[in-house]
């Protein structure tokens, strides 16, 4: 019997301890080494692994990813979470989104494979990277697969995500401290068909409260300040990333007059905040304050801010995800399958301290 870091018996030892052929000792030492059981190293050999590596070993979780090409946050994200399932012993079953972009609540129709692998019971746990439809959570627990959604948005279970609450409230707070008169939210829209009006709602109702206890007054009350026109991603006609919503929201707030043009844009997203500079660097009678939400792990060309960012740690979104998928893995004898929102707060770089990384 081998214990964990034992070396296994070579090919040709195997071949004439168990009268078997060459082909068949390879497809074994490959089947073993998928499953997280052994670990082919090269010359040196093929070893038994630590069954004790986080947990649990040679699991399969599937990974149900989106299809962006223009969301770079969202891509190394799902690889972020590829290498923390591989530090963990587990396989990645990677089911893809048939169509570029986001929808609210995909159905099994959306991801070849998946509805066929959960009903074998293939899948030991499954990492969301889009809100999925009743239907599908409804099997999940069926069948004892634990569900686990990362990304920018809470649900109200099984949700690993930005806490925007508190980066808007704080946001706002940064602002009026520095003297700024006209802080607009941009990213967010209302209604939103990708996320659900209510969440969407919601965030806006932080964004005014914020206001009236900074300024006294709300966005909507002065009338000075613009809401985002329809965002396009996410739309049925529409699926792909457009950037027409941003230009034609910046060319607006333009056309106000330059004492109710906002003074400062809050932008909880990396691509908007991107898109959003490249429309400023055509003005040069309105410069507003951008503060925005960057990836740690994301180099981006940003102009120079005099008060700071947000800065998020997409690794460590993904570790977070991983560990409570694990958890929930472990505890599948106690129908453990839900657990409440785990809320990641961003860091705020100060001006002074605004590196990127």
């Amino acid at each position: 019997k081998l214990a964990p870091g034992d070396k296994m018996p070579t090919q040709k030892e195997l071949q004439e301890r168990l009268g078997v052929g060459s082909v068949t000792i390879s497809r074994a030492i490959h089947t073993l080494q998928i499953d997280g059981i052994v670990e082919v190293k090269g010359k040196t050999g093929v070893f038994v692994r630590d069954p004790e590596v986080s947990g649990y070993i040679g699991r399969h979780v599937g990974v149900v990813a989106l299809r962006t090409t223009a969301n770079l946050s969202m891509t190394l994200l799902a690889q972020y979470i590829d290498l923390e399932l591989y530090d963990s012993g587990c396989q990645s079953v990677r089911f893809l989104r048939k169509a570029e972009g986001i929808r609210y609540n995909d159905s099994f129709e959306e991801y070849a494979g998946l509805k066929r692998n959960m009903l074998q019971q293939r899948l030991d746990g499954m990492v969301l990277f889009n809100t999925m439809a009743q239907e599908v959570w409804d099997t999940a627990r069926e069948f004892g697969i634990p569900l686990c959604y990362v990304g920018p948005f809470q649900l109200p279970k099984n949700s690993i995500s930005i806490d925007y609450d508190f980066m808007i409230s704080e946001s706002v707070r940064v602002l009026a401290q520095r003297g700024f008169q006209r802080p607009v939210l941009l990213g967010f829209t209302r209604p939103s068909m990708i996320f659900g009006k209510d969440y969407i709602d919601h965030l806006y109702e932080v964004f005014e409260a914020a206001m009236a206890h900074c300024f006294g007054y709300s966005s909507e009350m002065t009338g000075t300040f613009f809401m985002p026109v329809e965002f396009s991603y996410g739309h049925k006609a529409q699926e792909t990333m457009s950037f027409d919503w941003i230009d034609e929201t910046i060319a607006q707030l333009y056309r106000l007059p330059a004492c109710k043009r906002p003074d400062a844009l809050m932008i909880p997203d990396d691509i908007i905040a991107n898109r959003v500079y490249l429309n400023l660097l055509k003005l040069t009678d309105w410069q507003p304050e951008v503060l925005s939400l960057h990836s740690r792990q994301i180099m981006i060309s940003a102009p120079e801010t005099s008060v700071g960012h947000w800065e998020l740690d997409l690794r460590k979104l993904a570790h977070c995800a991983i560990v409570k998928l694990n958890e929930m893995t472990m505890n599948k004898n106690e129908n453990n399958f839900d657990f409440d929102p785990i809320l990641c707060k961003p860091e705020w770089i100060p001006a002074a301290d605004n590196k990127l990384t």
